[in-house]
């Protein structure tokens, strides 16, 4: 489990002046981890589509599960993209990972972490500060999947207290489920929220897709 807090910069501000907050593009997508028995489906046979759609929906926060560190590279090595997270098995760079990209133009890393090592850094307090996380809920454990809600509003509290929050996952689970209703006791839906929700002819599997999808504790979403 990844979370970063970031600062978004602002564009064209004078010395002295508060910085406003900007409209920034966010989404989420399962890399599916890279297995060589998918074939067509394999990674590298994915990977300049998954770029592509980065670059078309000029996407400034990702968050990603899955990916093996191969992956993770390959999308680290886009201009003006920077990555945060480790592998799963080690914490370094073995097994899948929960990264999360972000554009560098846009956001200054403040501070970043993963829940397995228990650590709480200290929430900045200047600029327009908020929180990610991206998450994989399991695909089986009907349990796990609720349990994994509950951890998750808890574990969002105690790092990101009241300061504003999106959570980036796949959670294996539609809208009407009981994690994904868990989650809605302290979060809203961003597809609903949002000014401008998700319908492309680039992926419209992403864009009605009923697990993976953005919630966020902030009252609009652009």
């Amino acid at each position: 489990m990844r979370w970063l807090a970031v600062l978004l910069l602002g564009l064209g501000l004078s010395l002295g002046l508060a910085v406003q907050a900007q409209p920034f593009n966010a989404a989420t997508y399962n890399l599916r981890f890279n297995l060589a028995s998918d074939g067509p489906n394999a990674w590298p046979h994915r990977r300049d589509a998954v770029r592509a759609l980065i670059r078309h929906h000029e996407i400034d926060l990702l968050g990603t599960q899955e990916g093996l560190i191969d992956q993770i590279e390959d999308l680290e090595a886009m201009s003006g993209l920077a990555r945060v997270g480790v592998g799963r098995d080690d914490g370094k760079r073995g097994g899948e990972h929960a990264a999360i990209f972000f554009r560098t133009e846009r956001f200054a890393l403040l501070a970043t972490g993963d829940f397995w090592l228990s650590s709480t850094p200290e929430v900045p307090g200047k600029g327009w500060v908020f929180f990610a996380f991206s998450v994989h809920f399991d695909h089986e454990g009907v349990v796990a999947r609720r349990e994994s809600a509950r951890l998750m509003l808890r574990k969002m509290r105690e790092i990101a207290g009241e300061t504003p929050t999106l959570l980036l996952g796949d959670l294996n689970a539609t809208p009407d489920s009981e994690p994904v209703q868990v989650l809605l006791t302290g979060l809203r839906d961003a597809r609903a929220l949002s000014q401008t929700p998700p319908t492309d002819r680039w992926a419209p599997s992403m864009a009605s897709s009923s697990t993976r999808r953005c919630w966020s504790t902030s009252t609009t979403c652009c």
